[in-house]
């Protein structure tokens, strides 16, 4: 009996790494980054400034986004109607 044990525990240790992925014992390539050397450029308030002046919001636009959240959501099963609403709220 313990030798058919072994040979069953054996045939599942075979089948057990055969089915492993790959990736559990792949070698870091050439390609790989190391993310802990990367360095972020210095910013300073500058920086941010111009960020924050280019994406500045345009207020038509938040005025007709604030006209259309006001609106109620359509009472309705019909896909169509509420596509076209949540399309509208999203853009």
């Amino acid at each position: 009996m313990p030798a058919l044990i072994k040979v069953i525990l054996s045939a599942y240790l075979l089948l057990a790494c055969s089915l492993t992925p790959t990736l559990l014992f792949a070698q870091p390539s050439k390609e790989d980054v190391e993310t802990e050397n990367i360095k972020a450029p210095p910013r300073d308030i500058k920086d941010i400034l111009k960020i924050l002046e280019k994406t500045k919001q345009d207020q038509n636009q938040l005025e007709k986004t604030k006209a259309v959240l006001a609106l109620p959501i359509p009472n309705s099963k019909d896909s169509e109607i509420l596509n076209h609403f949540f399309y509208r709220v999203l853009n």
